[in-house]
């Protein structure tokens, strides 16, 4: 049993406060030295593995350069890696065009999963130096199910990697009552990661942002569903 599989092994009595207390000294720990716990180390509890946090993905339309698909594929890698997740990828398309009894059945599949999840990933290009009309037109036809969860982010595209994409999309969310959350995953220069064939290379400089990005939704969305448990956020809203 390797040293991961250790920590993954660990009492589940171990309290919610020790491990969200290990889990920042872990991040802080990273940040000031080269041999630190990794933030994907942090021991997942039993009950996070048996009580799975429902996380819709969501991403646009296929761009030029075929970035989005790549970024969908490697955050799906990632993911899947993840214990305390059950995640759902829901296409704008599929939202957007509705074509036929099959596009229309597909659309209530992936606004039920909207309704459902527990928290939300979006995978969004830079354009204009905003995000792109398909994900506004979204937000404004998918209102409700954002109320009271977190929201996190990874970013693409202009010289920013996205942080103004993301920066206006914190902002139309957190106008529908969602909650997004501080750490992000941006991509500056994302061309680069694409060899000749077209397929993404190990974008490794952010593994580490991308596993304290997920150690917060996952910590947001219990909290939040735990408060939503006790007293609906339609009483208070």
């Amino acid at each position: 049993m390797n040293s991961r599989h250790k920590l993954y092994a660990l009492e589940p009595s171990i309290s919610a406060t020790s491990r969200l207390l290990l889990c920042f000294k872990a991040c802080a720990v990273t940040r000031n030295s080269s041999i630190a716990l990794s933030p994907l180390e942090i021991p997942i509890l039993e009950d996070e593995m048996n009580n799975q946090i429902k996380l819709a993905l969501i991403y646009g339309s296929k761009d030029e350069a075929g970035l989005n698909t790549e970024l969908v594929k490697w955050a799906t890698e990632v993911l899947a890696q993840r214990a305390e997740f059950e995640f759902r990828v829901i296409e704008l398309t599929n939202l957007m065009i509705i074509t036929d009894d099959a596009a229309q059945l597909q659309r209530r599949e992936s606004l039920r999963h909207l309704a459902r999840a527990d928290a939300f990933l979006i995978i969004t290009s830079e354009q204009s130096n905003g995000y792109p009309c398909e994900l506004q037109t979204f937000i404004d036809q998918v209102a409700n199910p954002w109320q009271a969860k977190p929201v996190a982010f990874i970013g693409y595209g202009g010289l920013t990697g996205g942080l103004h994409a993301i920066g206006q999309l914190r902002q139309a969310l957190a106008a529908l009552h969602a909650v997004p959350i501080c750490d992000f995953v941006s991509f500056s220069d994302p061309w680069a990661l694409l060899d000749e064939n077209g397929l993404m290379r190990q974008p490794d400089q952010t593994r580490l942002p991308m596993a304290r990005m997920l150690i917060q939704l996952n910590w947001w969305a219990r909290a939040l569903k735990a408060a939503r448990d006790q007293v609906p956020y339609e009483r208070v809203s």
